[in-house]
């Protein structure tokens, strides 16, 4: 597939599709990083010490992205 073809698809998808297009073209740019692996590192660290999110918040969080758009 050339980049013709690529930036063509992309244009026809709907703006939810190209959020999550994005969304994985990031992850594949970050993936291997060791910036990544600290960020994921940091992250477990923060969890083990008891920084976490309830189930609550999690849902609130995601009505809140909803109704944005997101």
């Amino acid at each position: 597939m050339t980049l013709v073809q690529i930036q063509e698809a992309v244009s026809g998808m709907s703006p939810s599709d190209r959020l999550a297009l994005m969304a994985y073209l990031k992850h594949l740019s970050r993936v291997g990083s060791p910036a990544n692996q600290k960020s994921l590192d940091d992250a477990a660290g923060r969890m083990a010490a008891g920084e976490k999110v309830s189930r609550a918040q999690l849902t609130n969080l995601h009505e809140i992205l909803k109704a944005g758009g997101v």
